[in-house]
């Protein structure tokens, strides 16, 4: 039996942040590298069986937690050993920091590798409360404990303020006021106990949804300031209104307490969320890779198959505005899907991607980057590729340069000026008296914004200002800048691919 130990409190410890997770080689995963500061909350999603609870079992095994026994996140309780695999050459890195006494740590790591013997001394663990929520907490109470025998439960009503906020926050969640909260034990089962309109019960009576929203409350509320929290599964049972509730009060929570919440799911609806980051994994033969702030219908392509023989990947919805006003000029938009993907690195990392996944459709897939001033330059492209397929092996040559050939972007004059502000700068330079009172509308609405507080407000606040959806406001901006004498040039590059293509496309007359 491995040895038990209680680690030191150290209170002067303090503002801990998990910055992220590298991952060599680790059950399914490899050579994935996620990000994990960029928000309190982070959502781990992928399709089935590529590595996500793994995630979370690492990253709790990689902390020595305060005042509790060692046995409780060692490797071997998620990684056991047997005659089949032994984890033998797993390897990972954690980046983290942390105050003590007011100074900062600067970005620390620490290396997990799992030798013939051992994954790491424990004790040299870095020190940080952690919880892990499994999906072990789904199983009611009254099939965790079954007998046909009644019981006897003595309860012992729950006061503290943390308390109360448990007992408050599952109302909000349950839409359910709830008016006390308990503990019902016997000799040996500690419950749930709680009154609802004047009904008094325990977790034997309560839904397997309910239970879990009172065990995952009482973890985070009663966890220290600047605790770690992990949990897999966070939608399994819930309804989605029901699920929405409780991240909106976990987001309180966390940032209350000042807590880091890492979670997975499989709920496409958390991506309305704008406090939660979103690290979303697609397993390919040669790494796994991660993708950050992507829209919801290109993750589908990804896992999926492809519905038409040609594809168009953009960034945002003014990216592809342009593109479908394109194919539809050139009578090809019945038979190509335009998809947007997020930002420009998110493109890049998903060319080089179908490159190893799709290597025999790539010559039909395109990757438009908006052309803007942090990625105008060829040498980027280049330099974002060769770090994705990075090394001296011949191999890798024709691959990078697969994945070049795939990417694109709409071409601006200026390299200095982001695409909104080009493009309201090329539209006012057309001759107002020549427009219909309908395109004269839009262009002094473009006028009218002058400073905006961010270049994307360029359009935005001319599209609310006129009263449109941001859909239909784009369309008719971009339907204005077709008039301009820049909209070949902007186009040019994008207009090569579907000439190309052309041939192979049967157009109706």
């Amino acid at each position: 039996m491995a040895q038990v130990y209680q680690v030191p409190a150290h209170t002067d410890i303090s503002h801990q942040e998990l910055k992220g997770i590298k991952i060599e080689n680790l059950k399914c995963l490899k050579n994935l590298e996620i990000d994990l500061s960029e928000k309190p909350m982070i959502a781990i999603m992928a399709p089935n069986g590529c590595g996500k609870s793994s995630i979370l079992h690492a990253l709790y095994c990689s902390f020595n937690i305060p005042n509790t026994s060692a046995e409780v996140n060692y490797f071997s309780r998620f990684f056991r050993p047997t005659n089949l695999n032994k984890w033998n050459n797993s390897k990972f890195t954690i980046e983290y920091s942390f105050q003590r006494r007011g100074v900062d740590s600067g970005i620390l790591s620490k290396e997990y590798l799992k030798t013939q013997q051992r994954w790491c001394r424990y004790e040299d663990r870095p020190i940080r409360h952690t919880e892990f929520i499994g999906i072990e907490t789904c199983v009611p109470s009254i099939e965790h404990y079954a007998s046909k025998r009644g019981s006897t439960l003595l309860k012992t009503p729950l006061t503290t303020e943390d308390d109360r906020k448990v007992r408050d926050s599952a109302s909000r969640i349950m839409q359910r006021q709830y008016t006390e909260y308990c503990k019902h034990t016997t000799k040996s089962k500690k419950l749930i106990g709680v009154t609802y309109s004047d009904i008094e019960y325990s977790s034997f009576s309560m839904g397997a949804g309910e239970q879990r929203i009172f065990l995952i409350l009482e973890k985070i509320i009663k966890a220290p300031k600047y605790s770690l929290i992990l949990i897999d599964e966070i939608d399994l049972l819930l309804h989605e209104d029901a699920l929405s509730r409780l991240l909106d009060e976990l987001n309180n929570i966390c940032n209350d307490r000042h807590l880091q919440l890492i979670f997975t799911t499989h709920s496409r609806s958390v991506l309305r969320k704008n406090y939660i980051a979103f690290r979303n994994l697609l397993q390919t033969p040669d790494k796994t890779l991660c993708f950050e702030k992507c829209y919801p219908q290109f993750l589908s392509r990804l896992s999926g198959k492809r519905e038409q023989m040609y594809e168009i990947f953009v960034e945002d919805e003014l990216a592809r505005t342009i593109v479908q006003q394109l194919c539809i000029d050139n009578g090809v938009k019945p038979n190509i899907d335009i998809i947007k993907f997020g930002p420009a690195t998110v493109g890049v990392k998903s060319a080089c991607g179908m490159v190893v996944t799709d290597p025999n459709n790539m010559d039909k897939s395109l990757f438009v980057i908006d052309g803007d001033k942090d990625y105008f330059a060829d040498e980027w492209y280049i330099n974002q590729v060769e770090s994705f397929f990075h090394g001296d092996d011949p191999d890798l040559l024709p691959k990078r340069a697969k994945a070049l050939q795939s990417l694109t972007r709409l071409n601006m004059e200026n390299e200095h000026i982001a695409p909104e502000e080009y493009y309201r700068n090329c539209i006012l330079n057309l001759n107002r008296e020549s427009l219909t009172e309908g395109e004269k509308s839009i262009f002094d609405a473009l006028q009218n914004v002058v400073v905006p507080a961010d270049t994307h407000d360029y359009f935005k606040t001319a599209i609310e200002n006129l009263g449109f959806t941001l859909e239909t406001g784009t369309c008719k901006i971009i339907e204005l800048l077709k008039k301009t004498a820049q909209w070949t040039q902007i186009t040019a590059r994008v207009q090569q691919w579907i000439d190309s293509i052309k041939p192979n496309i049967v157009i109706p007359n």
